[in-house]
């Protein structure tokens, strides 16, 4: 009896470790502060650490990208941020973000050739995203978008 117990128990641990690390995706309603417009936002977190985000404005402005949280490892280090072949802007043209405290960020690249970052304070860190939370966003042209989820 005991032989027949042991592969149950194995099932049910992979089980669990599958409902935990399964993708979660969801939506954020962001406001941009000078102006007053909306953002919606989609993302899908992949459960373990990091996942792919969406951004949409009204006048059709779109951005996507990648986050991760400050413990995945390797996701800022992915993206060049000087030189002349630099995939975003320099750091400086995101002050807002900078001083914001949060500890998953993203990079998203627009459809118009803007570059957005963003940090997320989720309501709980180890299940990310999905908890809920709030962050702020900036986009290379200035604006700041304060987001909740």
């Amino acid at each position: 009896m005991k032989e027949q117990e042991r592969p149950l128990g194995i099932a049910c641990i992979l089980l669990a470790l599958s409902v935990l690390l399964a993708a979660c995706s969801g939506t954020m309603k962001g406001r941009v502060q000078q102006g007053d417009e909306s953002v919606n936002f989609q993302f899908e977190d992949n459960g373990i650490g990091h996942g792919t985000l969406r951004a949409a404005f009204s006048g059709g402005e779109t951005f996507k990208g990648r986050f991760a949280d400050e413990s995945s490892s390797g996701f800022i280090t992915t993206f060049d941020t000087e030189g002349p072949k630099a995939t975003i802007v320099h750091r400086e043209e995101f002050e807002a973000i900078e001083s914001y405290s949060g500890n998953v960020e993203a990079i998203l690249f627009g459809n118009q050739g803007r570059t957005m970052r963003c940090k997320f304070r989720p309501v709980n860190s180890f299940m990310g995203l999905p908890s809920g939370g709030e962050g702020r966003c900036q986009i290379s042209d200035g604006r700041v978008i304060d987001v909740r989820f």
